[in-house]
C-alpha cells in the first residue's frame, strides 16, 4: 500500500475530528452559557 496516502489520510481524519470536537464544545457552550439572553449567537453577535 502507498503509505503517503495513508498518511495524508489520517493527518485528514484527524484535522476533521479535531474541528468536529471544536465545534461541539462551542455548540454545548453556548448553550449551556446564553440560554438566559440568545441574542448573543446570531448575526449581530459575538
Amino acid at each position: 500500500m502507498c503509505t503517503k496516502n495513508m498518511k495524508r489520510f489520517v493527518a485528514l481524519v484527524m484535522i476533521l475530528s479535531l474541528f468536529s470536537v471544536m465545534v461541539l464544545a462551542d455548540d454545548f457552550r453556548f448553550i449551556r452559557e446564553d440560554l438566559p439572553h440568545k441574542q448573543l449567537v446570531g448575526p449581530d453577535g459575538i
